[in-house]
């Protein structure tokens, strides 16, 4: 099963791997173990903390993962930067819309 997604959709789409990667080591009477889950996504911004990525590590399930991201795109990197940064690139693309 492939999940794919761009932006907050590849956000989604990090997190329903997760969960099913999780209910696939603890479910048995579903059969998820036998899946292979994989996810795509483009631009997508930061999902969780380190302890969530730790855990996927320790899992095994950091190669499930494919992320692709544009080095001019902001909304992956929204999260890190202080907010007087980003408030200051919002007024210059609104005000070429002018």
């Amino acid at each position: 099963i492939i999940f794919t997604g761009h932006s907050l959709g590849g956000a989604i789409a990090a997190l329903a791997t997760l969960w099913l990667l999780y209910l696939s080591r603890t479910a048995t009477a579903i059969k998820l173990h036998k899946l292979r889950f994989v996810c795509v996504t483009f631009g997508m911004p930061f999902v969780g903390e380190v302890k969530l990525s730790k855990l996927a590590q320790s899992q095994g399930w950091d190669d499930h993962f494919v992320h692709v991201v544009c080095r001019h795109d902001i909304v992956p990197r929204m999260l890190l930067a202080p907010l007087k940064s980003t408030s200051q690139r919002w007024r210059v693309f609104s005000s070429q819309g002018k």
